[in-house]
């Protein structure tokens, strides 16, 4: 499954896994707010003038400029105004990711090869470990884990946060970027249901929808809309959603 989402450059890609997602345009340097199903809801601009990861922490969305000197915003989803920044260890920032299960901040920089764990309170760096590929970008949490996709190998990595080891190795299929006439690589990653890689082509931004985890599970609060994926178009250039409203008045799960 594919989407084409703008003529621009697409870096960062995050979700609040129900609602919501928020993609970084580096030709633009814009921050746009989506529906799932992609409907526009806002635009802002981006703090700095090259933009790069995103991720969404339940609250605020944080955001890394790889600027002069690489830079962490922590940023009000509703405007895109700043409430906190701090210097990106490294010298080439690339991805980030929130850590749900320690309330911490992952950080990846392409030219340290290195994947860093920071206190989100003012960037200290709190642990470090070597990123298993060639080329660290986009990085996502996810029960547990930190996924990693790499455009030089063109793989996502399944990593253990204690030390880095990796779990998983996932191909990107080499189908995606049939879309586009120039492909280069993927970019950004994020879980909403499914695993979606975003990336920056010569036509333009594209993201993909690569799995569903057969185990995925999610609740559902009294009076939450939930965008689940259902079914693709035939000849699978999008993903369709359907939008479920509860009104039980208590929690639902819904398995994908």
């Amino acid at each position: 499954w594919w989407l084409r989402f703008y003529d621009n450059d697409l870096y960062g890609i995050c979700s609040n896994r129900y609602q919501y997602m928020w993609v970084v345009d580096d030709y633009n340097n814009n921050i746009y707010k989506r529906y799932l199903c992609g409907e526009a809801v806002l635009d802002f601009a981006t703090p700095g003038s090259k933009p790069r990861g995103l991720t969404f922490d339940g609250t605020y969305l944080w955001h890394v400029d790889d600027d002069t000197t690489p830079v962490i915003y922590r940023l009000d989803p509703n405007d895109g105004s700043s409430t906190l920044n701090f210097n990106a260890p490294g010298t080439e920032a690339t991805g980030i990711a929130w850590d749900f299960d320690n309330s911490v901040l992952w950080h990846c920089d392409s030219v340290t090869d290195l994947i860093y764990k920071l206190d989100p309170t003012d960037g200290t760096v709190l642990d470090s470990f070597a990123a298993p590929g060639g080329k660290p970008y986009g990085l996502e949490w996810f029960e547990g884990y930190l996924y990693n996709v790499d455009p030089t190998d063109r793989n996502i990595y399944k990593l253990d946060p204690a030390d880095g080891a990796v779990v998983k190795t996932i191909p990107v299929p080499p189908d995606v970027g049939a879309a586009a006439t120039s492909p280069q690589a993927p970019w950004g990653i994020m879980f909403d249901g499914l695993v979606w890689v975003i990336g920056d082509y010569a036509e333009g931004g594209y993201l993909w929808g690569l799995y569903l985890p057969e185990d995925e599970t999610e609740v559902v609060l009294g009076g939450m809309e939930i965008f689940v994926p259902t079914f693709s178009d035939p000849d699978g250039s999008m993903v369709l959603r359907r939008c479920f409203t509860n009104n039980s008045g208590g929690n639902v799960t819904i398995k994908k």
